[in-house]
C-alpha cells in the first residue's frame, strides 16, 4: 500500500512540472554562469591577466585570460595534511579551445608553465595548478 501511494505522489509531482519548463530554467542558470565567469570572475579589466596556452602536441598559441596565483594547496598524505606552494590559474573552460591536459604549456608574465592537475568545478570555471619551467626569452 505505502509503494502505491509514493508512486502515485510522485506520478503527480512529475506530472505538475513541465519538462520544457524545468529545462529552459536550468538553460538560463548555466547562460548567466557563463556570463559570470567571463564579465565578472575572469574580468581581464580588473582580475585577469594575459596567458599564452601551447596545448600539448599543437604547434599553436592561443592567448587566453585568466586569475594567476600563487598561492597554495592543501595536500593529504595518508591520515596527514600538509600545505603544498604550487601556482595556480583559474580559467574560464568555455573560452577554451581545447580540453586543458597534463603537460600543456602556459606562460604567464614571461614565465613558462606546465599543467600538473586540473579541477573544474562543475560550473565552468577550471583551476589549474603548475610546475614552474623557467623564463622565457623575451
Amino acid at each position: 500500500m505505502t509503494q502505491n501511494i509514493n508512486l502515485s505522489l510522485i506520478q503527480r509531482t512529475a506530472s505538475a512540472f513541465n519538462i520544457e519548463v524545468v529545462h529552459n530554467i536550468v538553460s538560463n542558470f548555466h547562460k548567466q554562469i557563463r556570463n559570470d565567469l567571463s564579465g565578472v570572475f575572469i574580468n581581464q579589466v580588473e582580475f585577469a591577466i594575459p596567458i599564452q596556452y601551447l596545448h600539448y602536441g599543437n604547434k599553436k598559441t592561443n592567448n587566453y585570460y585568466g586569475i594567476f596565483d600563487d598561492m597554495s594547496k592543501d595536500e593529504k598524505l595518508g591520515m596527514s595534511d600538509f600545505v603544498v606552494v604550487q601556482p595556480k590559474v583559474t580559467m574560464d573552460r568555455y573560452s577554451l579551445e581545447q580540453q586543458p591536459r597534463k603537460g600543456d604549456i602556459l606562460t604567464i608574465k614571461g614565465i613558462k608553465y606546465s599543467i600538473d592537475t586540473i579541477e573544474d568545478d562543475g560550473t565552468g570555471e577550471t583551476t589549474i595548478f603548475l610546475i614552474r619551467k623557467g623564463k622565457t626569452i623575451n
